[in-house]
């Protein structure tokens, strides 16, 4: 696994050579991915570990399916655009896979998730083992709903909707 790593403006071009025997240049927008074995040394370097921000993934699925870990979790904003096919269920992947994608997960860890339906019905979000939605997990044709996930216990996350979208 790598971690995305923001690195000292004098870095900027230069290559980083880490323990494994592999480099990597750090680019011009300053991040690096850093091998998890490397991390501590270049922390104490002051490269400083760079949150992922916004991530979209798309499901085209006419048939009710299982959403994989790296669609709903591992950035700060989740957007997730489903179309396919009428009035169909995903499930959430399991909890445990959700928290192994967040990088440095620690139980209070905070993300949002945001459900684009451009489907010709409405999908329905369902907890895979260890998720728990609180509030309405239907999202209508063209329209959006957005849950605030917490990692709230060892495997289990929380989804909360906390509103919906105008069309789309």
């Amino acid at each position: 696994m790598t971690v995305k790593m923001r690195a000292p403006g004098s870095y900027k071009g230069h290559p980083i050579f880490f323990s494994g025997g592999s480099s990597n240049n750090v680019a011009s927008t300053l991040l690096i991915d850093v091998p998890e074995a490397d991390v501590a040394t270049l922390l104490r370097m002051g490269f400083v570990i760079e949150p992922i921000e916004w991530q979209y993934k798309v499901l085209a699925n006419s048939a009710n399916s299982t959403l994989d870990a790296n669609a709903i979790a591992g950035a700060r904003h989740c957007v997730l655009n489903v179309s396919g096919g009428a009035n169909l269920s995903h499930t959430t992947d399991i909890a445990a896979n959700m928290i192994a994608e967040i990088q440095n997960a620690r139980i209070g860890d905070t993300w949002r998730i945001r459900i684009v339906n451009v489907n010709s019905g409405t999908v329905t979000l369902v907890g895979g083992t260890g998720v728990t939605i609180t509030g309405t997990a239907a999202v209508a044709t063209n329209r959006t709903v957005e849950f605030m996930a917490t990692y709230s216990a060892a495997n289990t996350i929380g989804l909360q909707n906390i509103g919906f979208g105008n069309a789309v």
